[in-house]
């Protein structure tokens, strides 16, 4: 079989070569990518409706440096000529993999077999792809430079709902650069047709410096580093925009020589142990990131470096040159993100509908509640939402709320601590780990809250786990994460069986949020002169009716009927006023007394005041249920509507 021209993948005939999917046939899809540092296989599921995961149910890679075989040293060897022996192992290699797809019934039009860098440059491809053909049936299609730069973006791009910054890769051959804007029209078009590769790859330019003096082999890389980040700042004015901001620009890396930088970048990463094993997802500052010199010297160190092969590390000084070139080239970076998609996620990300392409992978990630329907999520999810005080940090986004919601009725069968350990590793190492949608900031977010939704029940060991997981997402944040857990724990305990009909919550409960940083303290009160009266008059009460100061008015009213909601953490004169507020409406559900407010219901029960079992006691929350053995039967009236006010942790229900 003669290598042609139509083999060659470009811009203008992509679609055509591209096996689309279609949802009425099979969504099984084998792609093999044909790099210059090693050869990846893998077998993917595209399935609705998890298509835009992106599902890889196999994967393997086989160690063949097509790289180091156009370059070997051996005697007889030619440059850039593959030598039999190489392409008998290679179409051996592939012939596996053709019989892998088969015993997975892979449809034949549905494999594909992707070569880059290596394949362009070798004088005899055409033998090298002859014999594939012949060994295992399958054709190899070379990807342009351009293809080859978007297909890695959009495997990076693959793994957010919206991106906008700078897409590099670095693999064996070459480094490729461009720019994507997911919210602009037509940008995969875009990011192809001005899509830029330099001859610098990790295997290359190892080679090089090897036989050429390192300073002008820096200064022609980093001319050109140079010369091509000017011009894609000329090409889109959004990277423009970002270039020129205070903050600087964002980056998205993907490619083994970029991953291998990001490995030892967390290796030193201030948070250790670092809670999160996989590189995909892993972000870090500008600052951080350009620090090369430091990173070079840790590369020089003894010892074990988690993501990093021995070949990795004999090209590191290639890759910090690389990356010493680009912080030269882009003086400001706001933050790096490093991807662990590539050109084989790029392949089926493209053969996606633009409308499965464009979803958010968040909400459709594995682990959820068979039972739970959207329209019911959806009111959940509404009813967290306004559980968030106006200024909270804007780290619980729509489809991350979808998701903790969605998997926080869960597993109920097992006990706390089984729920807080199970929910804290699967994010983060576990069947989702992997898949997109999921930074390393999302992940600790997402492990957090759902962790404090089981109550932080967890081992020592896991203890450490969830500790280093806060400090990535930082103590603001880490608060939120817990306070949503434990608005999610609430939940279940006013409804342990998942409310099916999107209404039940609502009717249910109903929170009014207030935040402040010093509730609780022992500090003068953070309300506004007036506070009280503005809050009764938004309540429809009176400004003349009278407030109780005595706790007798309380237990009074708690005698005559309905339960009380004081979530305050004031003085009791305030939760006097609310509880009054609240009991003009008529709420029930709910009693907390707090620390400062503790009283005997001795003359409610009739028993002795010593004993604490007779006491609301502080910081606890009562559903009515609990208080039978306090509160006459008669009392008890079905809950109607809970109010949450202040910023008190909502737990030990």
């Amino acid at each position: 079989m003669a290598f042609s021209s139509d083999e060659v993948v470009t811009i203008d005939n992509f679609e055509s070569k591209l096996a689309k999917f279609s949802a009425d046939g099979s969504g099984l899809f084998g792609l093999v990518d044909m790099g210059s540092n090693g050869i990846r296989f893998s077998i993917s599921d595209l399935t609705r409706p998890n298509s835009r995961l992106l599902p890889c149910i196999y994967r393997e890679r086989a160690g063949i440096s097509l790289y180091d075989a156009l370059h070997e040293s051996k005697p007889g060897s030619v440059p850039f000529v593959f030598s039999s022996e190489i392409i008998d192992k290679v179409s051996k290699t592939l012939a596996r993999f053709s019989y892998i797809c088969k015993q997975y019934k892979v449809p034949e039009n549905q494999i594909s077999v992707f070569a880059t860098e290596a394949m362009r440059t070798a004088k005899n491809q055409d033998a090298m792809v002859g014999a594939i053909h012949a060994a295992s049936g399958l054709g190899v299609q070379i990807l342009s430079p351009a293809m080859e730069s978007m297909f890695g973006a959009m495997g990076a791009r693959s793994a957010f709902e919206h991106v906008d910054g700078l897409f590099m890769d670095l693999g064996g051959g070459s480094v490729q650069m461009t720019y994507l804007d997911s919210k602009s029209n037509g940008y995969e078009t875009l990011a192809a047709q001005n899509a830029k590769s330099m001859p610098y790859g990790a295997a290359k330019l190892t080679a090089t410096l090897r036989v050429e003096e390192e300073g002008a082999t820096q200064k022609q890389l980093r001319t050109q580093m140079r010369d091509t980040f000017e011009g894609m700042k000329r090409q889109f004015p959004g990277l423009q925009k970002q270039a020129e901001s205070k903050d600087g620009i964002s980056i998205y890396f993907c490619g083994g020589g970029f991953r291998g930088y990001g490995s030892i970048l967390r290796h030193t990463h201030e948070i250790q142990p670092y809670p999160i094993p996989a590189i995909g997802g892993f972000s870090v500052s500008g600052a951080s990131f350009e620090n090369w010199e430091a990173m070079l010297k840790e590369n020089d160190k003894d010892g074990k470096i988690f993501g990093m092969s021995k070949r990795r590390r004999e090209q590191f000084p290639a890759i910090a040159m690389v990356v010493g070139a680009l912080v030269e080239a882009a003086p400001k970076i706001k933050q790096v993100t490093f991807c662990s998609g590539g050109n084989r996620d790029g392949v089926l990300y493209m053969k996606l509908s633009p409308s499965l392409r464009q979803q958010d992978p968040l909400p459709l990630l594995l682990g959820s509640s068979e039972s739970v329907t959207d329209a019911s999520v959806s009111a959940a999810v509404d009813l967290v939402r306004s559980a968030l005080p106006e200024d909270a940090p804007s780290i619980f986004t729509s489809g991350l709320l979808d998701y903790v919601v969605r998997n926080t009725w869960t597993h109920l069968g097992n006990s706390d601590d089984q729920n807080a350990t199970r929910s804290l590793h699967t994010t983060i190492s576990g069947a989702i780990a992997s898949l997109p949608g999921l930074t390393h900031e999302v992940q600790a977010i997402i492990a957090v809250t759902l962790c404090a939704r089981w109550g932080n029940d967890l081992g020592r060991a896991d203890k450490t786990v969830l500790e280093n997981l806060r400090l990535l997402v930082g103590k603001n944040n880490s608060f939120f994460c817990n306070y949503v857990g434990a608005i999610l724990r609430f939940l279940v305990a006013m409804s342990p069986a998942y409310p099916t009909d999107p209404l039940s919550l609502k009717e249910l409960i109903k929170f009014n949020p207030i935040y402040s940083t010093t509730l609780g303290k022992k500090v003068g009160s953070s309300r506004p002169a007036g506070w009280y009266k503005a809050l009764a008059d938004e309540w429809d009460a009176k400004p003349s009716d009278p407030v109780a100061t005595d706790k007798s008015d309380i237990e009074q009213e708690l005698r005559s009927g309905p339960s009380i909601l004081v979530l305050e953490s004031t003085p009791s004169r305030r939760s006097h006023c609310r509880a009054l507020l609240c009991l003009r409406h008529k709420l029930t559900g709910i009693i907390n007394i707090e620390s400062d407010y503790r009283f005997n219901l001795k003359d409610l029960t009739g028993r002795r005041a010593g004993d604490l079992s007779h006491h609301l006691q502080p910081n606890r929350f009562y559903h009515m249920t609990c208080l039978e053995h306090i509160l006459s039967p008669q009392s008890l009236l079905e809950p109607k509507h809970i109010v949450m006010e202040g910023g008190t942790t909502v737990c030990n229900t």
